[in-house]
């Protein structure tokens, strides 16, 4: 079939070039009818038909159609943009010319509704869009010259809906909008707002159907902003120029403007306005600041969006608006609150306590997820039609597809919201029905991932392709993007061209598309039990209670893709790819979600690993730390290959190591290395299995690499392992991790990992038979390692308190482990001048370690004693009795016991 229509289009194509070639001739001809009739005859040729775009769509067409567009039009707005103003009324041109003008702009409308080939000749070849911003850019200067006043409406118009078409295309790629952006946020240095979009806000006074194709252009071009912001790339310049062009879609005016868009009749315009503030305050105070600033005919901005929530307005605006209001919060989270100030009237309803998020926000959130959740399970029946997003003449399974985007959509909005807050999670845990909902109709319903062949080839049959409302499904990895920050460019180009919103007439909706798309659907809703059950215990039992679900999630862990060995589990899908076009799906893009699925399945595992009943139960029997281990040893052995290609001089032992793992394999291991700090805690009964597997090694390895959350994260696992752990898995960390390595990792400029680092070296100095053997080969450098981060600025202070602590389990040794301390009077002064701090915290640990020094059952204790009356720690802790803290008070308390004239026996027990 694929044949026939090259043939057939090729023929077309020579058919037609000897019908081209008069065309040309006709138009450089300088008899305007002619010129007209035959811009008519391309106009009426390609309109609607994709053959005819690909056929005319050449350069001696596009050159000669933007030739007289320069020397008809561009040329006459310069004259009148720059002509004397009392020449003002001398300047008349025929309305002839603007209707061929006008009719040349429909011609490129319509290329710029064509196929991908098509856009990017327009875009990259023949720079169309630089031309529309150049028209739009000469009318906005006149009709800032001449108030109300343009030389021709109509053009205007169809420039800027050609433009607006060029950026709504079904086929446009982000690399397209990133050009075009690159042209709108085009900075002049004389003016505060680059030159087009001030251009823009200047247009969007004359009439309706002008400000609609601009809200459309702003609202994509905001979306592209908010995907670029979110995904923190590499380049510091791109990361610069992505804030600086947020910053100015916030300065131009149009969270003002597209207010007024929210009263409209017209249900796509106002769902287009709730997307741009969705897009505008997702991640960025400044522009929360802005919305909660603005009114419109003294109704408050935030008043106007959270009307939509009503159940009058249809789900999609319910939907967007409680997106804009959980952006809000969220983002004014980002930037604490704590240094705001939340007396004012603008910050009352942006935290998490507030009645709108509580009483509003959530409900609405919960009732839609709801609804469209049991609508999935009936979707075949007509009596839902009522539920459904899709028209009133989409088929019964294009609105199941529309409804499962939108329940993605719902899902993502509802983890993103509850996230952060314990009480939110809390409000929808008691709340079973959603936990319930989301188990039973949404994963368990659909059939296992890794289907048979006969169940592939039936589900491939009279499938017709969905047709997806325009950025409806994207917003679900705003989510991801907040979580992890990292995606790479594939996934990226994936998400914004495949799925989001293709539309294929009369072509069958194959398996690989399906499977995707319920992949997806599976993959935010582990994402929304895992925020749900993060801090609920009752959520985690009843997720934890379905077989069907760990088992799902299990199979989800141990999905293949790109990054692991070439036979894995797609590759039972290769027979079904060459039905697929290329342009539709690939493997590649295939794989890349499998990536996205497994991150969720384990953020899931990890809110249940928060667990002790589930470490202790379905942990140990369904051994779901297999998996674990398996996809690490996966992991290291291929980054392991990498480094095997490697030159000698690359092989050179470094401080840290270079590692070859992508942004995805980073994101995999973080979140891995996350759940085994749960699951080496002391009480876990998984620990001694996952030791068998050299784990400790593994941890350790991990602790070299550079990514940040990596580092932070095995050391915390190693910290966790070490709490009360024998001597024996105590040498084997530190045969591994060497004490000259530990306090390398104190000098590091991240506080996070100094105060994990300082917590690891507590556990491992903790016991006394272990502190004296401890203290005998690394004393000195322990001490000399406190005494650099006492005395070190950090702004937090829980550092220095771990530092304390660490004294302090120092001072539970015996004698020669307390002379370590006793003899340096520096130190010992120190931590008296920490009696008196400010924070509590490490007010009681410098108690704690000025306790365990004067312990009156140790040897030299009157000695002790008496050292540190003299430097005046009896007289402070004297003073602290009066304390209204009651852990600092018995802290006190005991230490004030044990300060005595009585000399301790010898033959008494060493342990406080």
């Amino acid at each position: 079939m694929d044949q026939e229509e090259t043939i057939m289009r090729l023929s077309a194509e020579i058919g037609y070039d000897k019908s081209i070639e008069p065309m040309m001739k006709n138009l450089h001809c300088k008899e305007i009818q002619i010129l007209a009739d035959t811009i008519a005859k391309i106009k009426n040729l390609i309109i609607g038909n994709n053959k005819y775009k690909t056929i005319y769509l050449r350069d001696e067409l596009i050159n000669r159609l933007v030739e007289l567009i320069n020397d008809l039009y561009i040329n006459y707005l310069l004259v009148l943009v720059n002509r004397d103003q009392n020449q003002q009324n001398e300047i008349l041109i025929d309305e002839k010319f603007f209707d061929l003008i006008n009719q040349i702009l429909v011609i490129l409308g319509s290329f710029s509704l064509g196929n991908i080939d098509h856009l990017q000749k327009l875009i990259l070849k023949y720079k169309i869009h630089q031309i529309l911003f150049n028209i739009i850019e000469l009318n906005a200067i006149y009709l800032r010259q001449i108030k109300d006043n343009v030389p021709n409406l109509k053009i205007i118009e169809t420039s800027v809906r050609t433009l607006s078409n060029l950026y709504s295309s079904a086929q446009i790629k982000s690399e397209l909008i990133y050009q075009m952006d690159s042209v709108l946020y085009q900075v002049d240095n004389e003016s505060d707002l680059p030159v087009n979009l001030k251009s823009l806000v200047d247009l969007y006074q004359l009439n309706n159907p002008i400000k609609h194709y601009i809200l459309n252009i702003v609202t994509i071009s905001a979306f592209n902003l908010m995907i670029s912001s979110s995904i923190k790339s590499n380049n510091e310049k791109q990361n610069e120029l992505n804030a600086r062009n947020r910053s100015y879609l916030i300065k131009s005016n149009f969270i003002f403007l597209f207010a007024g868009l929210l009263i409209s009749i017209q249900s796509k315009i106002q769902l287009n306005c709730l997307k741009f503030y969705a897009y505008m305050s997702f991640e960025c105070l400044e522009s929360v600041k802005t919305i909660l600033n603005t009114s419109y005919y003294d109704c408050a901005l935030l008043d106007l969006l959270s009307s939509f929530l009503s159940r009058e307005n249809n789900t999609e605006l319910q939907l967007y608006s409680a997106k804009c209001l959980t952006n809000i919060c969220r983002s004014s989270l980002i930037s604490k609150l704590d240094d705001m100030d939340l007396d004012s009237n603008e910050f009352k309803l942006v935290n998490f306590n507030s009645k709108l998020i509580k009483f509003k926000v959530l409900p609405t959130l919960i009732r839609l997820c709801s609804t469209y959740s049991y609508y999935l399970k009936n979707s075949n029946s007509s009596k839902y039609d009522y539920m459904s997003i899709g028209s009133s003449g989409t088929t019964i399974l294009n609105k199941k597809f529309l409804n499962i985007f939108f329940l993605i959509e719902i899902l993502s909005t509802l983890s993103y919201l509850v996230e952060l807050s314990s009480y939110l999670q809390q409000t929808a845990s008691c709340l079973e029905q959603i936990i319930h909902q989301i188990v039973s109709d949404v994963l368990l319903g659909y059939n296992s991932l890794n289907s048979s062949h006969n169940n592939l080839k039936l589900n491939n049959k009279n499938k017709s392709v969905y047709n997806l409302n325009k950025t409806s499904c994207t917003s679900l990895f705003s989510l991801f993007y907040l979580y992890y920050n990292q995606f790479s460019n594939q996934s990226i180009f994936y998400l914004l061209n495949e799925h989001q919103y293709k539309v294929y007439v009369g072509k069958k909706f194959n398996y690989i598309e399906e499977f995707i798309v319920y992949k997806r659907l599976i993959s935010v809703s582990f994402q929304t039990l895992a925020c749900l059950a993060s801090n609920s215990e009752e959520s985690r039992r009843v997720v934890s209670d379905s077989p069907e679900l760990l088992a799902r999630l299990i199979e989800s862990i141990e999905i293949k893709d790109d990054s692991f060995d070439l036979d894995d589990d797609f590759d039972t899908l290769t027979s079904y790819m060459d039905a697929v076009p290329n342009e539709v799906v690939n493997a590649d893009e295939f794989k890349s979600d499998a990536t996205l699925l497994r991150i969720s399945s384990l953020c899931l595992l990890h809110s249940l690993s928060r667990s002790v009943h589930q470490l202790r139960t379905k942990f140990l029997d369904s051994k779901l730390w297999n998996c674990i281990i398996d996809l690490i040893h996966r992991l290291k052995a291929k980054n392991y290959d990498v480094e095997l290609n490697k030159s000698d001089e690359q092989m050179e032992v470094q401080a840290e190591k270079e590692d070859d793992f992508s942004l995805n394999e980073k994101n995999l291991i973080s979140i891995l290395i996350a759940i085994l700090a749960n699951l080496l805690i002391e009480f876990s009964p998984c620990k001694e299995t996952l030791l068998s597997d050299d784990v400790i090694k593994i941890l350790i390895d991990f602790v070299n690499y550079k990514n940040k959350s990596i580092r932070i994260n095995s050391i915390w696992a190693l910290m966790n392992l070490a709490y009360h752990a024998d001597q024996k898995i105590k040498q084997q960390i530190l045969a591994e991790m060497t004490f000259d390595r530990l306090f390398q990792l104190l000098t590091e400029n991240d506080e996070i990992l100094v105060l994990k680092t300082l917590g690891l070296i507590r556990n491992l100095i903790c016991n006394r038979p272990h502190i004296d053997h401890l203290m005998c080969f690394y004393g000195t450098r322990i001490i000399q390692a406190v005494i650099m981060v006492l005395e070190s600025d950090f702004s937090d202070k829980m550092i220095k308190e771990q530092a304390l602590c660490i004294l302090a389990n120092i001072a539970d040794g015996t004698n020669s482990s307390k002379e370590f301390i006793m003899e340096n009077e520096d130190l010992l002064r120190k931590i008296n001048s920490f009696l008196t701090d400010n924070f509590t915290e490490i007010q009681v640990a410098a108690v704690y370690c000025v306790s365990n020094l004067v312990n009156i059952n140790d040897e030299g204790a009157l000695e002790r004693q008496n050292k540190l009356k003299e430097i005046g720690a009896h007289r402070i802790l004297q003073k602290l009795l009066h304390s209204n803290d009651p852990i600092l008070f018995e802290k006190v308390k005991s230490a004030l016991q044990q300060f005595s004239t009585n000399v301790p026996s010898n033959n008494m027990s060493s342990l406080f």
